[in-house]
């Protein structure tokens, strides 16, 4: 990236080290079977791909486990507007309720956060209305899931 903005020069990397991408790469191509499939800036393409093969390496959360088991899941997106911030202790801490981290995956592209987590809320309704009623003031995508996600 200081190359890039130093000298104004362009470089083309190819890999399939999802690192090496979220460290200096600013956009991307997905090739697939000797075809650009998908091509956009790097935020944008591991936020919300299009295609399957670019879900299947460079979606955060791509190594989820097929089934998650549990009443009350939640999945939290971070979509890179929560910055860093330890938003699940946050709402433990507020809501003074316990929340059972059921699978997280996370990544640090250009200084921000991005990724999945999937929490199972306490059984007692009112203790999960209000985790989900403070998640959902937090800078994060909140949805309810079905036990297999």
């Amino acid at each position: 990236k200081q190359i890039n903005k130093e000298m104004g020069l362009t470089i083309v990397v190819i890999t399939h080290e999802m690192s090496v991408i979220e460290e200096i790469c600013q956009r991307i191509a997905i090739i697939d079977e000797s075809r650009i499939v998908e091509m956009g800036n790097v935020i944008d393409i591991f936020t919300n791909p299009k295609t399957q093969i670019a879900k299947s390496f460079a979606s955060p959360g791509g190594d989820r486990p097929d089934r998650v088991m549990g009443n009350r899941l939640v999945q939290i997106t971070f979509d890179g507007n929560s910055s860093f911030e330890p938003v699940l202790a946050k709402t433990i801490l507020e809501c003074k309720a316990p929340v059972n981290i059921m699978f997280a995956d996370t990544k640090n592209i250009d200084g921000k956060a991005f990724g999945q987590m999937i929490i199972q809320l306490p059984e007692d309704e009112i203790l999960s209305n209000r985790v989900l009623a403070y998640l959902r003031t937090q800078d994060i995508i909140v949805k309810e899931v079905e036990e297999s996600v």
